[in-house]
């Protein structure tokens, strides 16, 4: 055995310090003494940092599916996603006010925008682009995205964060107004909402150019048209028979004389049968010697067609309403702007232009306002509330497929009456407000307001075969703005605020081609 020479007696045993080395070994050469093992200085712990939360929408950019890329394209499904990351990323720095703002509901809006935007603009890009100019079209789509004006997307998130703060539901309100911010959606959405403020610029309506272009109803004609001028001395203070329960009156949908009174305890709410539409005068051939018949508009069937006996195709409760301004004064009296405590007095005060729409149902007392809807000249909303019934006077038909208006929202939110709906809108229109409207005079009615200032587009858009005929508005939109309303059927109705801007728009294109 050979002599140790005690060169490892200074440096601890390995195995010892596991306690494996009696086990393993039986003359061990290393030192088992633990003192000589060199003391290490104290390492304090790392420090955790706290983890971060993803913050919402901070995800990857969405990706394309081979669903979407057709196999015969010359660009790959890489090319097309390295094009998607690089407009997702600029999109999302963009935005940035949406991610980092401490609303959730506008961090989601901001993510959905971002992916579906980013989805389209990639989409316009590889439809107008081929394989050698894809990248760099790309490219050039994802720069201009931060040449946008990150002032008119701040100042829009600002007023859909105060939408939230006064009602939490109300993200849809939130996307609308986003949406229609001039700097947001792809850079063909950017261009079109620009060049639409710059023809609502230039042709924005004003007092001045309404009254120069003559489109004012002349006062000589407002008493044809229908308009209520003034009320006579004889009709007393109005209001005397709120209520018609009781009476016989004439259903306007059947012609049959019905005692009025509230649903159930007179009568029933399957009483009438009726058709909803209008006959629509139809030419049965090709040639101009055809036969010509009437279709109602509601089922299709011909107006004279009784193969069946009863063809009416709608059932519903008998109702009513006045046919002259004095009827309709017995039920609630006419006023005047100054008879209004709250309106105001100086012209100053009020709004130079506006466009108005109601949408009425039938009641006990005939058919009343329900909801009243008043925009500015921009299209921007001032005032949409559902009106509710007054006192004594029951609903009895919401006439949903006009008004628009369903029975749980009414429920709900009709919180004003007739007296509070006009002292608000005496807030911002008065007796120098130029009112714009399709068939105003009935909204006046409605009302029972006196108002002579007023842009009828009835008159402004004359029937060829003059009064008593009307075009609808539903028709003089799509002839002239090429655009669709009123489409969604008799369960969705019609809506008092498209309705209103619509007018406001037709008025704005009537004077942007008044020398064509």
């Amino acid at each position: 055995m050979l002599p140790v020479r005690g060169l490892l007696h200074d440096v601890v045993c390995p195995s010892f310090r596991d306690g494996e080395c009696e086990k393993k070994r039986i003359g061990c050469v290393f030192s088992h003494d633990t003192s000589l093992l060199p003391v290490r200085p104290h390492q304090p712990e790392p420090e955790k940092r706290p983890v971060k939360k993803p913050r919402v929408g901070m995800t990857e950019p969405p990706r394309i599916t081979s669903a979407h890329h057709s196999s015969t394209s010359k660009l790959t499904l890489a090319q097309r996603q390295d094009g998607l990351k690089k407009m997702y990323t600029s999109l999302r720095r963009f935005y940035a006010p949406l991610f980092d703002h401490s609303e959730p509901a506008l961090q989601h809006l901001g993510a959905d925008m971002a992916t579906n935007d980013a989805l389209r603009m990639e989409q316009d890009v590889f439809q107008h682009a081929n394989e050698f100019s894809y990248k760099s079209s790309s490219i050039v789509g994802a720069a201009s995205v931060m040449k946008r004006s990150s002032e008119v997307l701040a100042a829009s998130v600002a007023e859909a964060a105060q939408a939230l703060s006064i009602n939490k539901n109300a993200t849809d309100e939130a996307a609308r107004i986003l949406e229609a911010c001039t700097e947001t959606g792809t850079e063909t959405d950017v261009r079109l909402k620009r060049e639409s403020q710059q023809q609502r610029k230039k042709g924005r309506l004003t007092r001045e150019r309404l009254v120069k272009a003559g489109f004012l109803c002349p006062k000589g004609d407002l008493e044809q048209l229908g308009y209520l001028m003034d009320v006579p001395s004889e009709w007393g203070p109005g209001g005397e028979a709120a209520d018609a329960s009781g009476e016989k009156q004439t259903c306007v949908r059947c012609g049959v004389v019905f005692k009025v009174g509230p649903l159930g305890a007179v009568q029933s709410a399957e009483a009438c049968h009726f058709h909803p539409g209008r006959p629509r005068r139809e030419r049965l051939g090709e040639t101009t010697r055809s036969r010509k018949v009437f279709r109602w508009t509601c089922c299709g069937r011909t107006a004279d067609s009784n193969a069946l006996g009863e063809d009416r195709c709608a059932t519903g409760p008998h109702v009513f309403k006045e046919k002259t301004p004095q009827a309709m004064h017995r039920r609630a009296g006419y006023v005047r702007w100054s008879d209004i405590p709250s309106a105001a007095q100086e012209a100053s005060e009020v709004l130079p232009v506006a466009a108005l729409d109601c949408e009425m149902s039938y009641t006990t007392a005939g058919m009343s306002v329900t909801r009243v809807t008043l925009v500015d000249e921009t299209g921007d909303v001032l005032f949409d509330e559902m009106i509710r019934c007054p006192e004594g006077v029951s609903m009895i038909d919401l006439n949903t497929q006009f008004s628009g208006i369903q029975a749980e929202a009414y429920e709900a939110e009709a919180v004003f009456d007739l007296d509070s709906a006009r002292k608000t809108l005496a807030q911002y229109i008065g007796p120098h407000t130029i009112l714009i409207g399709h068939g105003l005079e009935n909204d006046l009615h409605a009302l029972r307001l006196l108002h002579t200032n007023v842009v009828d587009t009835c008159q402004l858009f004359p029937h060829p075969r003059g009064l008593p005929f009307r075009l609808a508005l539903r028709d003089l939109v799509s002839q002239h703005l090429g655009k669709l309303i009123q489409t969604g059927g008799a369960s969705v109705g019609h809506s008092s605020a498209e309705d209103a801007q619509m007018t406001l728009e037709l008025v704005r294109w009537k004077w942007m081609n008044r020398y064509t």
